[in-house]
């Protein structure tokens, strides 16, 4: 095997700078070496470089962190793509893909035997980074988070020493890979479990911005499961886009391990007559369906597009959303420069049904997660127009009504109080900590401290 080659501005200029790019253009960081890695072998010779430099580690995947976690200034950053092999066995309805992989692999790989993994939204999403910070899709409702899927790994620790971990080796590690991001090592593959995904139909919803009012009210009393004569069944799915010209809804309905043994029919019939038709009463300018799930997850790749800058704040709700809260984002959104959205992320279902404690991923009764994301090409436009506007219109008018202001991890920029994330799990998570990364090495990441780099407010020291 060659050694590896430890890549820097001056011996391979035009591959250091292809590789220190990461999807967030507005994050321009340059460390000091970036070194591909093809094994877990090539990671541990990683991390004995790192450690003998006092280098900062840094580790990519896709590299979709919005805060730029996925590189450092004057670092290591360790870049694991070309892990991306993808392994479907289809008796034991599993696949196991390594580090590097994007969603876009897996899917392509999975599509033949129409069973998939819940993955995110954007299919060059990296696998590592969603499944760590919990992995919220358009199967969420029906078969859980991305993490709720995962059933085992294997994972390069700060020692240099690998290991398996499942349900019964290792469990400890299980529970905090299970949305405790990449905070207790390098995690070389994932094993997952899938689900049959046979029928689906997939619909886009565009209506003028003079409808807001009225398609809002409408969303929300129809996603409300609290003392709703007509909950939607877990097979359904919708969400809302609120753009300053413009409001969309996207329905999901599908049939597979979630419909065996229940009335298809009428619950396809619930989807036409309930949502559909519902939807169609607003005349909307613009529709369009599908029905091939990989489609689906390419959708928004286009306006998700690496080296765009991103912004982006995100929050909670484990209620029904008021009609006051309705209105605050209503007059957000009108207030959001042309590179704005609000987006409203349909929860509960099979989310809901994994108890708190269970997972690293602690918020499980919220029904909502609410995002404002600010995306803009123009790299001479200055943030500060984007971050006022997503903190003082969007944070400020709705986190009062919030059951979580730190939000979900993969959607939240950088914050000291990631003890916010986790709730009663944080401390668990911290003892994980001392035990597999007791001197923070791996801190470029929604960092949980361990216990000597703690103080009494759980701020970084």
């Amino acid at each position: 095997m060659p050694p590896l080659q430890f890549i820097d501005s001056t011996n391979n200029p035009e591959e250091y700078h292809r590789l220190r790019n990461v999807w967030n253009g507005g994050i321009n960081l340059h460390p000091k070496y970036i070194v591909q890695c093809e094994n877990e072998n090539d990671i541990v010779d990683a991390l004995e470089f790192a450690k003998t430099h006092q280098l900062e580690i840094s580790v990519r995947g896709g590299g979709h962190s919005v805060s730029g976690f996925s590189a450092s200034d004057g670092g290591l950053l360790i870049d694991l793509s070309l892990m991306k092999c993808v392994t479907v066995n289809s008796e034991l309805k599993t696949v196991t893909v390594g580090g590097g992989t994007l969603w876009g692999h897996v899917d392509e790989a999975c599509d033949p035997y129409h069973m998939f993994v819940p993955g995110g939204m954007v299919s060059h999403t990296g696998v590592g980074g969603l499944c760590l910070g919990g992995g919220i899709g358009w199967l969420s409702r029906a078969y859980g988070l991305t993490c709720d899927s995962l059933i085992g790994a294997r994972i390069v620790l700060l020692d240099g020493s690998f290991c398996n971990v499942t349900e019964e080796e290792n469990s400890d590690l299980l529970f905090g890979l299970r949305g405790g991001g990449g905070n207790f090592g390098i995690v070389s593959s994932f094993t997952f479990k899938l689900y049959k995904v046979s029928k689906l139909d997939h619909g886009v919803f565009v209506y003028p911005i003079e409808d807001a009012h009225e398609i809002v009210k409408t969303y929300f009393s129809m996603t409300n499961p609290i003392n709703n004569p007509h909950p939607l069944p877990d097979n359904i799915t919708l969400y809302l886009f609120l753009l300053p010209t413009q409001v969309l809804v996207m329905t999901l309905y599908h049939e597979g391990d979630i419909t065996e043994n229940i009335d298809t029919e009428e619950r396809c019939e619930f989807y036409k007559n309930k949502v559909i038709e519902k939807l169609f009463t607003f005349n909307p300018i613009y529709t369009s369906f599908t029905d091939n799930y990989t489609c689906l997850q390419s959708m928004f790749d286009i306006g998700n597009k690496h080296g765009k800058h991103y912004y982006w704040k995100s929050l909670f709700f484990n209620t029904s959303i008021s009609e006051e809260t309705q209105q605050a984002l209503l007059t957000a959104i009108k207030k959001g420069p042309n590179a704005s959205t609000i987006e409203v992320m349909h929860l509960g279902g099979a989310i809901s049904k994994v108890h708190p404690t269970d997972t690293a991923y602690y918020q499980r009764d919220a029904l909502y997660e609410i995002h404002s994301i600010c995306s803009w090409e123009d790299s001479s436009l200055d943030i500060s127009l984007f971050r006022n506007w997503a903190q003082q219109e969007f944070f400020d008018r709705i986190s009062k009504h919030s059951c979580n202001i730190n939000g979900y991890i993969n959607t939240a920029h950088q914050t000291k109080n990631t003890e916010g994330f986790y709730g009663e799990n944080y401390a668990r998570l911290v003892q994980l900590k001392n035990k597999y990364d007791p001197q923070n090495e791996l801190h470029r990441n929604h960092n949980i401290r361990p216990t000597f780099q703690t103080n009494e407010n759980n701020l970084l020291l």
